[in-house]
């Protein structure tokens, strides 16, 4: 990699790290004020449980595209259909679950915001190789500028549905908005497109 290229990729990686740590404490802050402790809490609960499962989602296949050298364009479609299929029986899991984990806490709100947490569980999945191909070419400058705009219209989103009194599910709305923004986007960043195709052999 050429030192001016390198220079460049530190330089938006940094600025990437900075202001999504600057705009994600203000919309905190705001957030905050406008909804009430315990509502943070009841989704806390159900985060716990997707963020231990989506350590499984795809058994660090996604960071073995972006450090192997020469990857085809089979084992880009293997590891994203393999890494959607898993999400998937994982997600079903979830949303099964929701009425039991709903009467574990005593609390039948639970149980519609763990499906809804499922379906954004299995969601986030479809982006996950799409990003590490961008790591993997060292787009950081579109990742810096995809990022941004996504915490800033997703921040908004959310402000905008706790003001109008949604409390938690201006969390939820929020990260719904921002998981679909960044799956989009980075589609149209990598300009690649899923086949149907599948191999045992990577």
């Amino acid at each position: 990699m050429k030192k001016n290229s390198f220079t460049k990729a530190v330089f938006w990686s940094f600025s990437d790290q900075i202001s999504l740590f600057v705009v994600n404490l203000l919309i905190t802050a705001v957030l905050a004020r406008l909804i009430p402790p315990s509502e943070f809490g009841l989704l806390a609960m159900v985060t716990v449980i997707t963020g231990f499962l989506g350590v499984f989602k795809n058994f660090g296949l996604n960071a073995s595209l972006i450090h192997k050298q020469n990857i085809t364009d089979k084992d880009i479609n293997t590891v994203f259909w393999f890494t959607v299929f898993v999400s998937a029986l994982l997600a079903f899991i979830i949303i099964l679950s929701a009425p039991l984990i709903s009467r574990f806490y005593n609390n039948p709100r639970l149980t519609s915001i763990t499906i809804a947490m499922g379906v954004l569980f299995f969601i986030s999945t479809l982006g996950s190789v799409p990003d590490a191909l961008i790591q993997k070419k060292m787009l950081f400058k579109s990742f810096f500028f995809r990022n941004i705009t996504n915490k800033i219209i997703s921040g908004i989103t959310g402000i905008s549905l706790a003001y109008l009194g949604f409390g938690i599910w201006a969390l939820i709305t929020s990260n719904f908005v921002s998981t679909i923004y960044i799956t989009f986007v980075s589609f149209r960043i990598i300009r690649w497109r899923p086949k149907l195709f599948f191999s045992v052999e990577v």
